[in-house]
């Protein structure tokens, strides 16, 4: 292996999977985990989550939870290729997160608050898991993600496996080993991947208005572009690559344009991906290439560009976001097809339209003007620390009723 690793592969990771098939799955499930790790740190980082558990800038607990899923991704790294060093920073880093977790004894584990910031995803968007399941998950994270490098190294203690001496720890140190050996392994293609879907992510999460969500045009382009070059499309000439760029383009404006129109949103983004596969099918002859790159490139990322659950209330148009006072979450304004307006949260809150003005100057507070000219006051804000989640549910409709002056 360690002769395999000082030769560079340009092949997908096919040859890697071939001559070391369990440590290489295993190796992509922890880097898969790690890049779902700080993909949620950055969620929760960009909902404000952070800022309303702790007492600290919440770029704080972002930037601590990302230093150690760095060196987590190094430790992982080391394991792959059984490097002595990698144990020593396995040590370093129980260590470390042990004394994160003593530092904030008295509030919520910024390890906890993130596994279940998983695990919540998981029960909204998936499968309702029991209470004690969803405990049981969370404390797996928490146990491979932190104990599991020292519990690997333990398991070849016991095995008399040997351990190489040849990763120096200068190139550990400044990261010079890891972009080496995640090249040759082609995991750095999962981190490229998992990062643009990140930029997509923060898109749909902070961007102040709804037009910023036809950037998801630059962002598919990009990713077309990035999987041409790195998967192999033999059929694929370079006028075919044009003519796919371009209708890729159009497709990704029209997913973001028919947002506005109800019932049509939904049924074009269904179509879109349903065409893009056919199209890339046909000129690739590579119908599985063409599943993956189809997936992420007309699903995922224009999913997380929109920022919301466009499954949810299909018959809603989305005309507009709020701009959110500090520390709040925004909503949406929907329409229906009559021209009523309404509101929505990103998930599956929502008041139905039924009116003809909306009103949002106070925070947590929305007023609309009804069709007898009574405005009714929403409040959209309920809290419970106790749950380690922030929920921001529509709870309180109608508090206050005022005819129309």
């Amino acid at each position: 292996m360690l002769e395999k690793l000082r030769k560079t592969s340009f092949l997908l990771s096919s040859n890697w999977y071939k001559r070391y098939k369990i440590p290489y799955l295993l190796l992509l499930f922890d880097v898969f985990l790690i890049i779902i790790f700080a993909f949620f740190a950055l969620k929760d980082y960009l909902v404000g989550q952070f800022d309303f558990f702790y007492p600290y800038d919440g770029i704080l607990i972002l930037i601590i939870i990302s230093i150690l899923l760095i060196i987590r991704f190094n430790i992982s790294l080391l394991m792959f290729a059984r490097q002595r060093f990698g144990l020593y920073l396995s040590i370093l880093f129980l260590l470390t997160s042990l004394s994160i977790e003593v530092i904030f004894s008295e509030l919520p584990s910024p390890f906890i608050l993130l596994f279940s910031s998983v695990v919540l995803f998981i029960n909204d968007f998936f499968i309702q898991l029991p209470n004690i399941l969803n405990l049981i998950l969370i404390y797996f994270f928490y146990l491979f993600l932190i104990y599991g490098p020292l519990l690997y190294y333990v398991f070849l203690h016991f095995r008399k496996i040997n351990l190489s001496n040849s990763a120096r720890t200068f190139d550990v140190m400044t990261g010079f080993y890891a972009s080496t050996l995640s090249a040759k392994l082609k995991v750095i293609d999962m981190v490229v991947y998992g990062f643009v879907l990140g930029i997509a992510m923060t898109i749909g999460l902070i961007a102040n208005h709804i037009n910023w969500t036809f950037l998801s045009i630059a962002l598919t382009l990009y990713v077309l572009w990035e999987f041409f070059k790195k998967m192999h499309f033999p059929k694929l000439t370079k006028k075919k690559k044009i003519i796919i760029y371009i209708i890729s383009a159009l497709i990704s404006f029209g997913v973001m344009f028919t947002q506005k129109i109800p019932y049509l949103g939904l049924i074009f983004f269904l179509f879109s991906i349903l065409f893009m596969f056919i199209l890339l099918s046909l000129m690739s002859k590579s119908p599985i290439r063409s599943i993956a790159v189809t997936l992420y490139t007309f699903f995922l990322i224009p999913v997380f560009c929109m920022g919301y659950n466009l499954f949810a209330y299909p018959e809603y148009g989305i005309v507009k976001k709020s701009i959110p006072f500090e520390n709040e979450k925004i909503f949406y304004y929907i329409v229906d097809k009559d021209g009523n307006l309404g509101f929505r949260n990103r998930k599956l809150k929502v008041i139905r339209p039924a009116y003809t003005k909306i009103i949002y100057c106070e925070k947590n507070c929305i007023k609309l003007l009804n069709k007898n000219s009574v405005w009714e006051t929403y409040n959209i804000l309920e809290t419970d620390k106790k749950l380690l989640i922030q929920k921001f549910d529509f709870v309180f409709p109608n508090v206050e009723k005022q005819p129309l002056k």
